[in-house]
């Protein structure tokens, strides 16, 4: 539930600011999710899969704390308009 509830997250973070670590913690995610769900467990996926995407969520971490606190989307997709430049 933690790992799908991430990729929602991320997802929105990659749509909204089109930050490229969003997309791929999306997919990431999402294929550790299908892993542990369709195939046999396996401790050495796990454990490089979960060290990838959590560099992955540092560095989304990253970006979104030198983001403006009320900065607005870079397109209409969150229901935000693009600030006009004077």
């Amino acid at each position: 539930m933690v790992c799908a509830g991430a990729a929602g997250m991320a997802g929105k973070e990659a749509y909204c600011f089109k930050y490229c670590e969003g997309w791929l913690l999306m997919v990431g995610l999402s294929a550790i999710i299908l892993i542990n769900l369709l195939g046999k467990e396996n401790h050495i996926v796990n454990s490089v899969g979960f060290s990838v995407l959590f560099l992955l969520l540092l560095s989304l971490t990253g970006k979104k704390l030198r983001q403006p606190l009320l900065s607005t989307c870079s397109t209409t997709a969150c229901g935000l308009l693009p600030r006009k430049s004077a």
